[in-house]
């Protein structure tokens, strides 16, 4: 799965009527050749994920870039990788909601649908990397098919799995 993230614009029925990238960036596509790229900014990419049962806290940090043809992440350098914190004392209710003390295993698949529920991503849009009103995220599975459509903050998504 990944956050796929872009500028949608909507008519007054609130349909989609054009989907665009955030950002453009500059990528170096070929290291030994000195061969450089465009690509698109539409990718919210979790660059690592800390969890410590002990001291009841749990930390994800994400950021925003593209994927070249041949699957490779760019983090775009204009967008500062966020950090997304919850711990035992700080959020009990998100600790207790995604049952941090007892769970096993947390896959990234896990924590992106956690992010995409509980607006995470949506606030670091809006807060931290000041884009506008009309960015918005949706959860795409690995076959490319929509497991969650773009949502506005204020909405509680559902994900198909």
């Amino acid at each position: 799965m990944k956050l796929a993230i872009a500028k949608v614009e909507r008519n007054r029925d609130n349909e989609i009527v054009k989907e665009s990238p955030v950002d453009m960036q500059a990528i170096l596509a070929d290291r030994e050749k000195l061969l450089t790229g465009v690509l698109p900014t539409d990718t919210v990419h979790i660059e690592s994920i800390y969890w410590n049962i002990r001291d009841g806290i749990f930390q994800v940090h994400f950021s925003l870039g593209g994927v070249d043809q041949a699957g490779n992440y760019h983090r775009n350098p204009n967008y500062k990788v966020e950090t997304e914190i919850w711990g035992r004392t700080r959020t009990p209710a998100l600790w207790a909601r995604y049952n941090l003390e007892n769970v096993k295993n947390i896959s990234f698949d896990d924590v992106i649908v956690w992010l995409f529920r509980e607006n995470s991503v949506y606030f670091a849009i809006k807060d931290k990397w000041q884009l506008p009103a009309s960015v918005e995220v949706k959860v795409v599975d690995d076959d490319g098919k929509v497991a969650a459509d773009y949502k506005l903050g204020s909405r509680r998504a559902k994900i198909s799995k």
